[in-house]
């Protein structure tokens, strides 16, 4: 219908206004709407149309006279094709606009969600298709408790056996950094071992400092420990970080 097509057109629209507000300043026609390194209008509004979905497919329904719970973890995996030249603040944007669309709908439904309702926004190398997946808090493991105080931000120190040296400050708010070949990696290590998209680490609320392996060809392995396409591990001050046939020494996390 007519109609129909120019709502979802209309949302479109708003949807990339808003992502792009997230990293231009007010005013700024510096990032424009057909840079390709940004994902279409109609591409954001299908997520959404499809994250929507994903709450409906996996409400609980406890008892009768209760609000239904709805999902509150949410994990979408894009192709890297789809994503290649995307900077880790873009991905970013497009996850915190995204949740924020998320907690909107359920709202609005009037379900109840039982944590914090977070989008995650990834590049999967390995996907041949976007995927959409949704859980609970409970469903990740044991979880920190509120009487915990949350880490923002934290600074790492990462060396070569080369003497070379990498400075990252981590940030919960702004998400993983990334390590790989590709020129728009935070820590870009020109090595034929190492894949464009290697790994990434992420600083968590709780503090903790998390690298995880992002299906790179030759491998990631902290302490020797070689980590599965995906899987995510802890890392301290003194580990070994092994990326392809590189071993980072962790230096310092302060």
């Amino acid at each position: 219908m007519p109609g129909s097509n120019e709502k979802f057109l209309d949302r479109a629209e708003t949807l990339a206004r808003k992502v792009l507000s997230r990293i231009a300043p007010k005013g700024s026609e510096s990032i424009s709407s057909e840079d390709s390194r940004q994902l279409a209008p109609g591409q954001l509004a299908d997520l959404v149309t499809r994250l929507e979905d994903a709450v409906e497919d996996n409400l609980k329904r406890e008892t009768k006279d209760a609000s239904p719970l709805a999902p509150d973890q949410f994990r979408v995996a894009l192709t890297y094709e789809e994503t290649s030249g995307f900077t880790e603040q873009y991905m970013q944007a497009v996850a915190d606009q995204l949740s924020n669309e998320v907690k909107e709908y359920i709202v609005d439904r009037r379900y109840r969600a039982g944590g914090r309702i977070v989008v995650e926004v990834v590049r999967d190398v390995l996907a041949r298709e976007t995927t959409v997946k949704a859980g609970f808090d409970s469903e990740r493991g044991p979880q920190v408790s509120e009487a915990t105080p949350s880490v923002s931000s934290r600074k790492l120190m990462l060396t070569l056996p080369d003497a070379s040296r990498f400075e990252l400050n981590l940030s919960a708010e702004r998400g993983p950094v990334s390590i790989g070949r590709a020129a728009g990696s935070t820590i870009r290590i020109d090595d034929p071992s190492i894949s464009r998209t290697h790994c990434s680490l992420a600083l968590k609320g709780d503090g903790r400092v998390v690298v995880s392996d992002l299906g790179s060809a030759n491998g990631t392995a902290v302490n020797g420990n070689l980590l599965e396409a995906g899987q995510s591990s802890n890392i301290n001050t003194g580990d070994s970080l092994r990326v392809g046939d590189l071993v980072l020494s962790v230096v310092e996390i302060s």
